[in-house]
């Protein structure tokens, strides 16, 4: 081992320290000072260094990893970590510099000079040399070695802007391309980074990105929004350095009748008086055709006879080759194929290669998918050039129908919101309405999490962000509009193949005779409903509405004073306080209505309450979707910490009640009768069906 990155260094170090017992990703995370993204992001070098010394990195679901191997080995790897030179980059950052210092590049480079940039011997240089040229194939571009004069790369500017974009894709997810965190080791990664281009001017352009880009008739995936905003800062230093694109006269003539070109002209003329660079009709063209190939998988297809009659016959090939049987059938899968696969094709024409960041574990856990994906494309479409990652999006198509199949799609999703009460009812409502094939949803507030077995369930979605808790999982907006249906759709496609792979390792289920309920626990259930009956009882009694607010006065200081005033908390200041730290999560306006949820749970609040304020006049609060909004019916939903389940589960109902269509005009004549009425029909209700399960 001749060198080695001082984070791969750590990593390895420690799990050697500890290679007798399992250690979390984000245990390790926190032993090194360092982010759980880099951890994972340095895994796959660690998998590799660790292969060439016949040792293995052992991952089990909920125990963590460690280092599996001949403990002659492991210390035998150790000395090598003492002796090799420590540098601060990984090799895909070595390679991405490298290729960078050759676009650069005027001239032949010499040797020396390189090796001494990416800190590697003029021996190892030649090995990242040779891969670094078998990743440039995509893109008709070449590494020139001439002795004595020097090493360049050849092949025309479009390729070399494509290819560094891709790279650095590859490096940086769509968050952290634009923001510095307190990692050290992440802040290295930047300080390159920005040597290519500077953040600043990454800032800049996707303003005036983000202004035109809404003008389109579509939208755009995220992480295609992430490398057109890269791509056309590359262009502008590009520019800058007088090294320019040139289309054909009959190519630019055909883009310039598109949207995409208008656009991307208007865009332009504003990057020239901010950056003082002239963009010439074919770097416009350029930059239409990047936007074109980031239209996102909801993109209609158009009507083609000969366009559909292909798609049919990639189809049945793919699935003639993977076995899989009535795929037409599943319209889900026809849906989103048809919707990805004429950007894929657009993309390919082009020679635009997407960056897909589950393309490797989607060659690993579906090489057989993915070798009948790529030999169909082959063989449909010969003249176009699919990339490593498209054809992998393409060949998730495939897996996840083929899981939807074998797994019989009954998914048990855990829905998320700070407290449990409101939104994440709202939320849940909508995904059973949407997707069938969740079954079973079960509810959580974001305290509540840490003593969950997060694994026990197949999706996690939430309102709230949910990042250190190290799982994967979906945040979206608890009224679930139709791009996060979608993105939803997308989840779902991505997690079965895992699903289904937990399942097939997951223990046979014993099936256990129906026991009879024991006096004891049926006496349990007598005092839950009890309790049940209590709290309904309490909510329809002081339930009200508040028209005393006055503008002036402070909104949460005002609902605090009601419930101090009603018994609902014993000291001034709690309610409104546990708003506020609410607030901060997420805003609670309910977009495309002038209502507004305002809900806590806590052991600091007394009894159960709901009541409704109507204001005079509306005030400007933060929706759910974090947009400003205006609002002149609020509701608050208060709940003690201390109560069964089947009380939070009826004060999500009442949550989504208030957005029941028939009880709106109630909700803005501020109609009391009709309202205690409708709430009393609901608690009613929610009381029969809990008797009706008492002695299950």
């Amino acid at each position: 081992m001749e060198m080695v990155s001082s984070r791969e260094r750590r990593i390895i170090l420690q799990l050697l320290r500890s290679r007798n017992q399992f250690i979390s990703i984000r245990e390790l995370a926190e032993l090194l000072h360092v982010s759980s993204r880099t951890i994972h992001r340095e895994l796959k070098q660690v998998e590799r260094t660790l292969a060439e010394n016949k040792l293995s990195l052992l991952r089990v679901t909920g125990s963590g990893i460690r280092v599996e191997g001949e403990r002659d080995q492991m210390e035998a790897l150790q000395e090598q970590l003492r002796d090799a030179v420590e540098v601060d980059t990984t090799q895909e950052e070595r390679l991405l510099h490298l290729l960078y210092l050759l676009v650069e590049a005027s001239e032949p480079v010499k040797v020396a000079y390189l090796a001494n940039e990416v800190q590697l011997s003029k021996t190892a240089l030649s090995v990242y040399l040779d891969a670094l040229e078998a990743r440039l194939v995509d893109y008709s571009l070449s590494i020139i070695r001439r002795r004595g004069v020097g090493v360049e790369l050849d092949g025309e500017e479009n390729e070399k802007r494509k290819v560094l974009v891709q790279l650095m894709m590859e490096q940086l997810d769509q968050a952290s391309i634009y923001t510095f965190t307190n990692d050290h080791e992440e802040q290295n990664l930047h300080q390159f980074l920005q040597n290519i281009i500077k953040n600043q001017r990454m800032t800049m352009v996707e303003k005036y990105v983000m202004d035109h880009l809404t003008k389109l008739s579509y939208s755009i995936a995220d992480n295609a929004y992430v490398a057109l905003i890269t791509y056309i800062s590359i262009t502008i230093k590009r520019i800058q350095q007088a090294k320019f694109v040139t289309l054909s006269p009959p190519l630019l003539e055909s883009l310039q009748k598109t949207e995409e070109y208008t656009i991307a002209a208007a865009l332009s003329r504003e990057l020239e008086t901010t950056f003082s660079v002239t963009f010439s009709a074919s770097e416009i063209g350029y930059i239409a055709v990047q936007i074109q190939g980031a239209k996102r998988n909801e993109t209609t297809h158009r009507s083609d006879p000969l366009f559909e009659l292909q798609v049919q016959a990639f189809i049945q090939l793919v699935a003639a080759a993977i076995q899989l049987p009535q795929l037409e059938k599943d319209e889900t899968f026809t849906a989103g194929l048809l919707a990805h696969i004429e950007p894929a094709i657009s993309r390919a024409r082009e020679g635009i290669q997407t960056y897909n960041p589950l393309t490797e574990k989607i060659e690993q856990d579906y090489q057989d998918v993915v070798s009948a994906v790529r030999q169909a494309l082959e063989t449909v479409f010969p003249t176009f050039r699919f990339g490593q990652g498209e054809v992998a999006f393409l060949a998730l198509h495939f897996a996840s129908a083929r899981e939807r199949q074998r797994s019989r799609q009954r998914l048990h999703a855990l829905v998320v919101c700070a407290s449990g009460i409101g939104t994440s009812k709202m939320l849940a409502s909508r995904l059973q309405n949407e997707f069938p094939e969740i079954t079973q949803v079960s509810l959580s507030s974001f305290l509540e999490l840490k003593d969950m077995e997060l694994e026990s369930f197949d999706l996690l979605i939430s309102t709230i962000s949910l990042d250190q808790f190290h799982r994967q999982y979906l945040l979206v907006n608890p009224l679930l509009p139709g791009p996060d249906v979608k993105r939803v759709d997308v989840f779902i496609q991505q997690e079965l193949p895992t699903i289904y792979k937990k399942r097939k390792q997951a223990a046979p289920v014993k099936e256990i005779p129906a026991a009879f309920p024991t006096v004891s626990a049926l006496d349990s259930k007598l005092k839950e409903l009890r309790t049940l009956t209590a709290v309904s009882r309490t909510l329809w009694n002081n339930f009200m509405i508040d028209g005393t607010y006055q503008l002036q006065t402070d909104l949460f200081a005002h609902i605090d004073q009601h419930a101090a005033d009603h018994a609902v908390i014993k000291k001034y200041g709690t309610l409104a306080s546990l708003l506020s730290q609410r607030d901060e999560l997420g805003g609670m306006g309910i977009p495309d209505t002038r209502m507004a949820l305002y809900h806590s749970r806590s052991t600091e609040i007394e009894q159960p309450a709901f009541w409704m304020m109507a204001l005079s006049s509306p005030i400007m609060i933060k929706g759910m979707d974090n947009q400003v909004m205006e609002a002149d019916r609020l509701f608050i939903l208060a709940a003690p910490d201390n109560l069964p389940l089947s009380c939070y589960e009826l004060f999500s109902k009442i949550s989504i009640l208030i957005l029941e269509e028939h009880i709106q005009h109630m909700i803005r004549s501020a109609d009391h009768e009709a309202l205690s009425k409708e709430l009393a029909q609901l608690l009613t209700a929610h009381i029969q069906q809990f008797t009706d399960h008492l002695g299950g």
